[in-house]
């Protein structure tokens, strides 16, 4: 990738190439691993803040208001509790926060809604759905 970054690449048509990288998007595991940081699911696993997890019967992240990383603190390895090692894409002109962005399809569509979802249709009465709208929601195509 470095002599990707630097030299181009022509193409069969031999027309020449600038290669650029403008972000990585993955989901968490492979986010976690390829930056070589704690799992989603770690204490200190954030890749955009400071905050700390918190044990309930799984590990959540209360604070709202954490300092957010910078790409210059996760260059330097100030949070040890973040970080595994070094990662092998470091060597790369990469924002290694600012150019790995939350992916939008596990966090939100298959975390939050999800949640949501079985809240609305077995959580407590206040807010559950009855069988009939359930039932009509299920035949929408």
């Amino acid at each position: 990738m470095q002599h990707l970054l630097i030299v181009g690449f022509y193409s069969t048509k031999h027309e020449h190439y600038d290669v650029i990288i403008h972000s990585f998007v993955c989901d968490a595991p492979a986010r976690a691993m390829i930056k070589n940081v704690k799992g989603h699911s770690g204490y200190s696993a954030c890749d955009k803040c400071h905050v700390e997890g918190e044990w309930h019967q799984k590990v959540t992240f209360q604070d709202t208001n954490a300092p957010l990383r910078t790409d210059t603190e996760f260059a330097e390895m100030s949070d040890a509790d973040h970080h595994l090692g070094h990662s092998p894409i470091q060597v790369l002109p990469v924002g290694m926060v600012s150019q790995f962005p939350i992916n939008y399809m596990h966090l939100a569509c298959l975390g939050v809604m999800r949640r949501l979802l079985l809240c609305w249709i077995k959580g407590p009465l206040t807010v559950r759905l009855g069988t009939a709208s359930i039932n009509k929601i299920s035949e929408k195509n």
